[in-house]
């Protein structure tokens, strides 16, 4: 007789961190902070309150999201055919099921990979199940939500430096991760700790200078694929064609890494200094990839200077290997010193990619490259998305260094278009 109960069966709610455009050549944004973007693996330990919530995400981009089941007992466990009783339906879908049809040995697991692509705005739900040989109970049933959203909004830098006033920089881009212009005040709401606050200044018009740090990817994988250096370094210097160079406004860093970390050019606004850096050769080991590291570098650097606006764009083909720094750290680095982190994964970076929640919790935009062609159109994009920030300054009324919770919500007025963001900083002192 089986001995397992399917309220013993552990599942998991995995966040697998990838979200792709069905766009050619784009990809990106899950929707701000709306909780499309967590990269934290959540226990459901009850079957009647399994749920896999997917928050706000972008239409015509895609989140996924995989339910791990695992055997706890000592006795095999047979999984039926999964949502054949109760199955998905548009926009979401089950993209990979090694569940169906199996026989789980004790602490034996598998997954089903769920994905969330809406094409319209609005709360969506539904559910699927999953069937055992379970003697006891033969049926869980998983809950899936979601949200579809117009705008893709980021908050990119929180300023506290000039307490009370706080100052935001938010971009706004749609569903072909365009940044969107021509929005007005009334179309923005900002909320300090749920409080709705007034804003005192309120601008699209970018004028101040912006300092860029790029990090560049040259592990072995990288210099493998068929023209991808290539691709990778024309991209580069089509970004600086986009900066405002050679006149001490606009400035950027080269950084090349993969087993070594090496700073090609520090920050300068001599455009030729900076094409030349990338035309040199990467000179350290390439079975590594110091990602991490390289992240950490760039924001350090790029925290350092004068300009008021800052950002890193990083690529990369795959995860971390061998960094002393961790996900974690870089991301509260970067949120320290305001400086949100552009990330493209190049290639098949696969669905647990550390590019996309270095980007997403940064303030910054994940974007997948499927191949080294499409990289020049996303280091365009980004230059402009980095040109078009709203700037928004209020009076903060927090105090003694007290966390305060941001959340910028969007409705555009002319569309009807919403998004929204939210970040957690440290308040005035």
């Amino acid at each position: 007789m089986i001995s397992n109960r399917i309220k013993n069966l552990l599942l998991l709610v995995l966040t697998l961190g990838f979200a792709t455009s069905m766009l050619a050549g784009c990809g990106g944004g899950g929707g701000g902070g709306g909780g499309g973007s967590g990269s934290d693996s959540t226990p459901q330990p009850e079957p009647d309150a399994l749920e896999i919530a997917f928050g706000n995400i972008v239409l015509d981009h895609s989140s996924d999201r995989a339910i791990s089941l695992q055997n706890p007992g000592t006795s095999a466990l047979a999984i039926g055919q999964i949502a054949q009783a109760n199955p998905l339906a548009a926009p979401f879908s089950i993209v990979s099921d090694d569940c169906s049809g199996t026989s789980l040995g004790p602490s034996q697991s598998c997954t089903v990979q769920v994905r969330f692509l809406p094409t319209e705005q609005g709360a969506v739900t539904d559910s699927f199940d999953i069937p055992s040989a379970d003697s006891d109970r033969d049926l869980a049933t998983v809950s899936v939500s979601g949200t579809g959203r117009g705008l893709n909004v980021s908050l990119n830098q929180i300023d506290t430096g000039n307490c009370p006033t706080v100052t935001l920089r938010i971009t706004v881009t749609d569903r072909n991760d365009d940044p969107v212009s021509g929005l007005l005040e009334s179309d923005f709401s900002v909320f300090e700790n749920d409080v709705l606050v007034d804003p005192d200044t309120f601008s699209n018009i970018v004028t101040v200078p912006i300092s860029v740090a790029l990090a560049l990817d040259y592990s072995g994988s990288v210099q493998a694929a068929p023209g991808a250096i290539e691709d990778i370094e024309a991209a580069a210097k089509a970004f600086l064609e986009e900066l405002n160079l050679d006149n001490n406004t606009d400035e950027a860093e080269i950084i090349k890494f993969a087993k070594a970390i090496q700073v090609m050019e520090p920050f300068t606004d001599i455009k030729d200094d900076l094409t030349a850096a990338i035309d040199a050769s990467y000179t350290g080991g390439v079975d590594e990839t110091l990602l991490f590291d390289a992240v950490w570098q760039a924001i350090n650097d790029t925290a350092g200077r004068a300009n008021e606006r800052r950002a890193v764009v990083v690529i990369s083909d795959g995860n971390d290997e061998g960094s002393t720094r961790t996900l974690a750290e870089i991301i509260d680095n970067a949120l320290a010193h305001a400086v949100p982190l552009f990330t493209i994964g190049l290639g098949n970076v696969g669905s647990e990619t550390d590019l996309r929640p270095l980007a997403d919790e940064s303030g910054g935009q994940f974007f997948f490259a499927p191949t080294s062609d499409d990289l020049r159109d996303i280091y365009v994009q980004i230059s402009h998305i980095l040109a078009n920030q709203y700037i928004l300054e209020y009076d903060s009324s927090s105090s003694g260094g007290d966390p305060i919770t941001l959340d910028v919500e969007v409705s555009e007025s002319v569309n009807g278009w919403e998004g929204e963001d939210s970040k957690e900083v440290t308040g005035c002192p």
